[in-house]
């Protein structure tokens, strides 16, 4: 798991290259070198930018442009708990190989096989 700390406005890298900007790295065919970027904001919500991902990024059930940034929906009390998950995802939209929807609890990032 990995933690993007909300003291900071520092943004972390996703993708499959072994590469010190990809804070979190996901060794899936289907993600690419440099897939996507997740960033805090000081004054209180995420955003997730695509980076241009060959077979795209996925926020809240919607498919982000090629390139496009989406902020994430925080909770009613102002949280955010994210997951990735990557494979098909679960609509009629063309295959997700990255997406990202709220689960539980804190800014906490998990990983799912």
């Amino acid at each position: 798991s990995w933690t993007i700390p909300a003291s900071t406005s520092k943004a972390m890298t996703v993708g499959h290259a072994e590469n010190p900007k990809n804070g979190i790295r996901l060794r899936h065919a289907t993600i690419s070198r440099t897939h996507a970027m997740i960033q805090y904001h000081p004054e209180g919500k995420i955003i997730v930018t695509d980076m241009k991902s060959t077979n795209g990024t996925f926020v809240n059930g919607t498919r982000l442009p090629r390139g496009g940034i989406q902020e994430v929906r925080s909770r009613p009390d102002g949280s955010y708990d994210l997951k990735i998950r990557f494979g098909q995802y679960p609509s009629k939209e063309q295959p997700s190989m990255f997406c990202i929807e709220p689960i539980k609890k804190s800014a906490l990032l998990s990983r799912e096989r």
